[in-house]
């Protein structure tokens, strides 16, 4: 994939780019869209180390993306999938 390519998703405003300055760019010039959210979450993740647990949550993550990205209310389903992540990785509460 090209830069060229790239800014063009990152235009459309649909999905995070591998290049994470378009996707700054992109989501400051479309704040409601779905790789705004996108940008938002991953900017402010942190790494957690490897858990055996790996298989239970990579698919409630994967669907959580596909509902944002399909429109449904981004902080309601990123909520939700954090109270289910914290039950498998045994994160205590803050």
């Amino acid at each position: 994939m090209g830069h060229d390519f790239l800014e063009t998703i990152g235009r459309q405003g649909l999905v995070p780019t591998a290049l994470p300055a378009i996707n700054r760019v992109y989501s400051e010039l479309i704040p409601e869209s779905p790789l705004a959210v996108a940008t938002k979450v991953l900017d402010s993740s942190r790494l957690l180390p490897y858990t055996p647990d790996v298989n239970q949550y990579i698919p409630i993550i994967g669907s959580a993306l596909i509902d944002i990205l399909m429109g449904a209310e981004a902080q309601s389903i990123l909520d939700e999938v954090n109270a289910q992540l914290k039950e498998i990785i045994n994160i205590p509460a803050p």
